[in-house]
């Protein structure tokens, strides 16, 4: 798996496996059904698990995107 797959793997894992086959690179993460303020600080946990990046709620802000929030990771790691 490439980086980009191995993201969107992580972001899927953090939500219902009913709905995991619909999350995507291009959905909008506000817009993902069961998204809240608790989803959120799940997935900045398991980011920062994984890659060692702590998000800040601005980074989380300015992002619209799974691939914005990738973007944002990359750009860290960088």
């Amino acid at each position: 798996m490439g980086p980009e797959a191995d993201f969107l793997a992580l972001i899927q894992q953090q939500f219902p496996e009913e709905i995991r086959h619909n999350i995507s690179f291009n959905s909008k993460i506000r817009e993902l059904k069961g998204w809240s303020s608790l989803q959120a600080l799940i997935i900045t946990v398991a980011i920062d698990e994984k890659y060692g990046i702590p998000l800040s709620d601005e980074d989380f802000r300015s992002v619209t995107t799974i691939h914005d929030l990738f973007t944002t990771i990359q750009n860290k790691i960088k």
